[in-house]
């Protein structure tokens, strides 16, 4: 991923969707947020990067249509613009109702980006010492969304990328191999 910014001042209000648009995700969940906050005096944008696959959610066209002026990129990237893209962004919204291990809100933690999760599936195992990311309702989540917009710098980017930092293949590794040649043995 490269060198890893927790400078907020560069990074805007880009809010980052980097979830597949398929329904364990929520999209239309996702969709009805950002509806909310482009009726707000934010000056919020989108980077778009979910993988779409045969069906898009239902309203999918009109909702980009209706915030086609926020959009930044609106699809899937290859690796290298991806990882740029989403050390752009400020926060994610995920949405999902269906995770196992949440490898796309990681992948986005490690770039210094705020994640908001709902509290469900795998994410209160994961942000048990990030209980201030954790929303239980749409009115929840606008709230803490508000919040993070008036001051960005309230979020300890540097924590939330040590944390995904355990993920890295460099600190799993060793422990990999370790198990490996256990079962060799």
């Amino acid at each position: 991923f490269g060198e890893i910014s927790f400078d907020n001042e560069n990074r805007g209000l880009n809010i980052l969707w980097n979830h597949r648009w398929e329904y364990d995700k929520n999209p239309i969940e996702f969709m009805k947020i950002v509806q909310h906050l482009s009726e707000s005096e934010k000056d919020i944008r989108l980077h778009l990067l979910g993988r779409r696959f045969a069906s898009l959610p239902q309203g999918y066209a009109k909702f980009i249509k209706d915030i086609e002026h926020l959009v930044l990129n609106e699809s899937f990237q290859e690796e290298g613009d991806y990882i740029r893209f989403v050390k752009d962004s400020s926060c994610s919204i995920v949405t999902a109702i269906q995770d196992y291990f949440g490898i796309s809100v990681i992948e986005a933690m490690y770039c210094g980006v705020v994640p908001f999760v709902p509290d469900r599936v795998v994410y209160p195992e994961h942000f048990s010492n990030f209980k201030n990311l954790l929303y239980h309702s749409e009115k929840d989540l606008l709230s803490k969304l508000s919040t993070f917009f008036d001051d960005p710098n309230s979020f300890d980017r540097r924590a939330i990328h040590n944390y995904a930092r355990q993920f890295d293949w460099s600190n799993l590794i060793s422990e990999y191999d370790q198990n490996l040649l256990k079962l060799c043995h």
